[in-house]
């Protein structure tokens, strides 16, 4: 199961960065809440399963959309970063 939520977040990091930065105006803010839940979840993840091997994977395709976004060196650790506001 953590194995299915890591990648499942991956992608949720993914999608935030690729789909909805693009439809959501977040000059009003709301685009902070996607990104402090994803955060909050992937803190909790980190916590419960810090060796888990799929990290690894989490990584590549986190690293892959934060250079696509202008946001390199993105990561488990930075994401879960979100979770206090910290962009």
């Amino acid at each position: 199961l953590p194995d299915a939520a890591i990648l499942i977040l991956a992608h949720c990091v993914d999608w935030f960065y690729r789909g909805f930065n693009h439809i959501v105006d977040g000059s009003d803010g709301e685009w902070i809440f996607p990104q402090v839940r994803i955060g909050k979840i992937v803190a909790q993840l980190k916590k419960s399963n810090p060796d888990c091997p799929t990290w690894q994977d989490f990584n590549r395709i986190v690293k892959e959309v934060g250079e696509w976004w202008g946001e390199p060196g993105l990561d488990a650790d930075a994401v879960a970063e979100w979770m206090h506001g910290k962009l």
